[in-house]
This record gives structure tokens, C-alpha cells and sequence, in this order.
């Protein structure tokens, strides 16, 4: 039995470099479990409707100051005061959150086979978590 690593890092090379030519795209797109889960949505139209329900009430409760929705005890994106302390800030916050929740559940109430399932969250995670208003440079 051979101990030679050479096979071991041409296999990642290689697999880093065809990663690099299919694009970024492809990467954050889960391709056939996005058209399965349009599908399956499509199939239960209520699901939508009732998210979108709650979103739109969770929503008018931000804008108007009422809204309970915190982030979490490990989110370290909000930990500066202002998050909280400014009300324009905290209703941006909350509106985030509030719609990252609802985009999630919908996740959740779509019934898919788990490999479908697990790239539709990390896709979805990633959009929801690079919109971050954190992330914004203007906030």
C-alpha cells in the first residue's frame, strides 16, 4: 500500500479547478431541488398564501413598533447597541429576520426527500444570511 499523497491533492485540485470553471453560479443555485421545490410549492398553494399572511402581519407589526421578533443569543451579527436603541435600525432588523423566519418555514413546510431539502436551506441560508443589513456598509 502506497503512503504517497500525490493522488489525494490532485483529486482536490482537480476538483477545485473544475469548480472554478463551472462558475460561481452554480454553487449557490441547487439546480433540480430549486424546480422540485417550486413543484411541491406550487402543489400546495396555501402554504404560501398562509406564510406570506404571516409575514405581511409580522411585518405591519415592525413598521409599527409592536414587533417582538430578537435575534438570537448567538447572533453576534446585532450586538452593537444601535440595533436596538435606534428604532429605524431595530425596525430593519426585525424586518430581516422576520422575513429570513418566513422563508425558512416555507423551507420547512414543503415536504422534499432530505438532499433536496438540505440544498434548498443552504442556498436559501446563504441568500438570506449575504442580505444581512450587517452586511451594509450604509446601516
Amino acid at each position: 500500500m502506497s503512503t504517497d499523497p500525490v493522488p489525494e491533492v490532485a483529486a482536490a485540485l482537480d476538483l477545485l479547478l473544475t469548480q472554478a470553471a463551472l462558475g460561481p453560479s452554480r454553487r449557490f443555485f441547487p439546480g433540480t431541488s430549486a424546480l422540485k421545490f417550486a413543484w411541491a410549492l406550487a402543489g400546495r398553494p396555501g402554504l404560501a398564501a398562509s406564510r406570506a399572511g404571516g409575514l405581511a402581519a409580522e411585518l405591519a407589526r415592525v413598521a409599527g413598533g409592536g414587533s417582538a421578533v430578537a435575534p438570537g443569543a448567538k447572533d453576534r451579527r446585532f450586538t452593537d447597541p444601535a440595533w436596538s436603541a435606534n428604532p429605524v435600525l431595530r425596525r430593519v432588523m426585525q424586518a430581516y429576520l422576520a422575513t429570513g423566519s418566513a422563508a425558512l418555514g416555507l423551507l420547512d413546510d414543503v415536504p422534499l426527500d432530505w438532499r433536496d431539502a438540505e440544498r434548498m436551506r443552504f442556498a436559501t441560508s446563504n441568500v438570506i444570511d449575504a442580505l444581512a443589513p450587517s452586511n451594509s456598509p450604509l446601516l
